[in-house]
This record gives structure tokens, sequence and C-alpha cells, in this order.
């Protein structure tokens, strides 16, 4: 009678691990679908800040002849602690 008690509580806490990550992974989707994602969120305001920088050129709307470095903007690539 004691090995049935013990086959129902692991399987009570296997079945309860199961539904618990099930519903993380399902919250995680929803929050990347509804564009909730911080780091999609980031992503996506980078691009945006990139797509409407206006490009170096002439008073007159022409390109320069001598694109300019994009590494002399002096934005070096850092990492944040979390």
């Amino acid at each position: 009678m004691t090995s049935m008690t013990w086959l129902s509580t692991w399987r009570r806490l296997l079945l309860t691990t199961a539904i618990g990550f099930v519903l993380l992974l399902g919250l995680l989707a929803y929050r990347v679908h509804a564009g909730v994602d911080p780091v999609l969120a980031r992503v996506a305001a980078t691009r945006a800040a990139a797509t409407t920088t206006p490009s170096a050129g002439t008073a007159d709307g022409r390109a320069a002849a001598v694109p300019e470095d994009p590494g002399a903007q002096g934005s070096v690539p850092t990492t944040q602690a979390s």
C-alpha cells in the first residue's frame, strides 16, 4: 500500500511540473507574439533609429563622395549587467 502512495505522489509532482512548464512557455510565447518582450522591443527601437537617421550628403541632397565611417561615431558596443 505504501508503494502506491509514493507512485501517486511522484505522478502528481511530475504532472504539476509539466503543467507549470507548459504554462510558462505559453506565457513567454504570448509576450513575444504581443510584442511585449523587452529584448525584441530594444532591437526594434534600434532598427527604427538606424532607418530614420539621415544619410550624410551634400547640401543639394546628393550623396557625399566619401561615405562616413560608421565606427567613427564614438559608439562602442557595451554589455549591461543583469
